[in-house]
């Protein structure tokens, strides 16, 4: 069923509003992350990833189901638990053999301690080649970088967000978006033109890698 963009666009109007009650009433605060950086929401991400190699290894729904199962009676990484153990406190009957006592509903414990050392050997790893990223200031002219074509453009710091490390940019031609800092670099090189001079190369122009920065 193909749903007209008009209403797609009142359904989640409908559905932003019923979200910002729940919010609200819970005292919830809202954080999202910077369009085109999907490392802002990495388990989501990871998600998604998990569920694609499922679908690309199973050929119907019945073996979707069945491997989603197997995943859900699988250890977690750094945890003596499996999803299903963490959300039913047991693991769930699959087609391989298992002993009948291995059934039998158990509470997780320690799980507190198993998350903070999990959320340590995480941090530990990637702070291994973790490089400074710099802030920026309102007013500061900076480089943004073109999601599409990959070449850094003349723009400026507008404002800050609620999240680490997001802005609010204007570009050359006062388009105002939000980017993370991934995106952004400090004004090193001669402004570029606006409009259609946005997409050239200039003699001045330095590069990184084949890049404009």
């Amino acid at each position: 069923m193909v749903i007209q963009k008009r209403w797609l666009l009142i359904i989640i109007l409908f559905l932003s509003f019923e979200v910002k009650q729940f919010l609200d009433e819970f005292g919830i605060e809202l954080k999202t992350r910077s369009p085109h950086y999907a490392q802002g929401n990495p388990l989501g991400e990871v998600a998604v990833g998990i569920i694609k190699r499922i679908l690309r290894k199973t050929k119907s729904s019945k073996e979707f189901n069945i491997a989603l199962l197997e995943y859900r009676n699988t250890p977690v990484k750094d945890l003596e638990y499996s999803p299903s153990q963490l959300l039913n406190s047991r693991l769930m009957r699959t087609k391989i053999p298992v002993s009948e006592k291995l059934l039998i509903p158990k509470l997780a414990k320690n799980l507190e301690k198993q998350f903070k050392r999990k959320k340590y050997n995480v941090a530990k790893n990637y702070n291994k080649n973790v490089k400074f990223r710099q802030n920026f200031v309102i007013g500061q002219k900076i480089r943004i970088k073109n999601i599409t074509s990959n070449i850094w453009l003349p723009g400026e710091i507008v404002n800050f967000c609620n999240s680490p490390r997001s802005y609010i940019v204007k570009d050359a031609n006062d388009n105002v978006y939000r980017r993370n800092s991934r995106f952004l670099r400090k004004n090193l090189c001669s402004p570029l033109k606006p409009n259609n001079e946005n997409n050239k190369i200039t003699k001045n122009t330095k590069l990184r890698n084949g890049k404009v920065y």
